[in-house]
C-alpha cells in the first residue's frame, strides 16, 4: 500500500506542474509576462524551474518554433534544458540576443 501512496503523489506532483506549465506557457503566450520574468521567477519556484526553455521562448510574440531553436542555438542552450538549468551568464545573452 506505501506503493500506491507514493504513486498517488507522483501522479498529483506531474498534474501540478502540467498546470503550472500551461500557466506560464499561457501568461507569455498572451504578453501577460515577459521571459525575463519567467527567469526570475524560476529562482524561487522549482516547477517553473523545471519547465523547458524551449517550451516558454516558443511563446514569445514573434519568436516561434524556428527562431527559439535559433536562438537557443546562437546562446549555445541546449533545447532540452530546463529554465533552472541556466546560468545566470546564459540567461543575459539569450534575453539579449532575443532583443536583437
Amino acid at each position: 500500500m506505501a506503493s500506491r501512496t507514493g504513486r498517488d503523489e507522483a501522479l498529483a506532483k506531474a498534474a501540478d506542474l502540467r498546470r503550472v506549465r500551461a500557466e506560464v506557457v499561457a501568461a507569455v503566450a498572451d504578453g501577460a509576462v515577459a521571459l525575463d520574468a519567467v527567469l526570475d521567477r524560476s529562482t524561487d519556484e522549482p516547477m517553473v524551474a523545471d519547465i523547458k526553455i524551449l517550451t516558454v521562448l516558443e511563446e514569445v510574440e514573434g519568436v516561434g518554433k524556428v527562431r527559439a531553436r535559433r536562438l537557443l542555438e546562437a546562446v549555445g542552450i541546449d533545447e532540452s534544458t530546463r529554465i533552472g538549468r541556466l546560468d545566470a551568464d546564459r540567461r543575459h545573452r539569450l534575453l539579449r540576443e532575443l532583443e536583437a
